[in-house]
């Protein structure tokens, strides 16, 4: 029997979200699926318009980093709207304050803004799976398409967890470009 494929995530932000995207695509490689992002793979001097479309129809799921510069930025708007147009998974992650456009309004995001760098770990992890369990394994038997319906699922479990948790608070947000890179004096409802 062949090994399953990783679930492909293609991961859409703005150039001035570039930590917060590498730092998610760590954590989505950690979670044993396979992120994508312009960074780390798009070919220099490459077609940027097509490289982008071969992303989108390659990927299983579309993971924008919803801040106020994404939504000011055409190139993620175009990604957005390509990535709802054609029916994509959408699982956002809104990683600043921002307002989305009111056609996103029924689409379900994870607010970790203001959380701790543990806190935003464990919804992550909750929301991508675990790569050591039992059920993952036997799951990641299932089709790419099951498999991300699945996953958007529990997404959106952790996003109404995170909402819960939120109007009790979760200590000092979390920058990923934060050079000291901890906050482990950060009080968190996850410890």
């Amino acid at each position: 029997m062949t090994e399953p494929r990783a679930l492909r995530i293609f991961i859409s932000y703005t150039e001035s979200d570039l930590e917060w995207a590498k730092w998610v695509g760590s954590r989505i490689r950690d979670s044993g699926h396979q992120p994508m992002m312009q960074d780390w793979d798009s070919p220099p001097g490459a077609n940027f318009v097509l490289w982008v479309n071969e992303q989108l129809e390659q990927a299983d799921i579309i993971m924008p980093l919803f801040s106020n510069n994404y939504f000011e930025s055409e190139w993620c708007t175009i990604e957005w709207t390509n990535a709802m147009s054609a029916g994509k998974y959408m699982i956002p992650l809104k990683i600043g304050p921002c307002d989305p456009p009111a056609v996103l309004s029924s689409t379900t995001y994870l607010d970790v803004t203001g959380r701790s760098e543990r806190s935003i770990n464990r919804l992550l992890t909750t929301g991508l799976g675990s790569p050591a369990t039992k059920k993952r394994q036997r799951l990641e038997q299932e089709s790419p398409e099951l498999r991300s319906k699945r996953l958007v699922k529990s997404w959106k479990r952790a996003a109404l967890a995170a909402t819960v948790l939120s109007a009790v608070g979760t200590g000092a947000g979390f920058d990923p470009g934060d050079s000291g890179g901890s906050d482990a004096l950060a009080t968190d409802l996850f410890s």
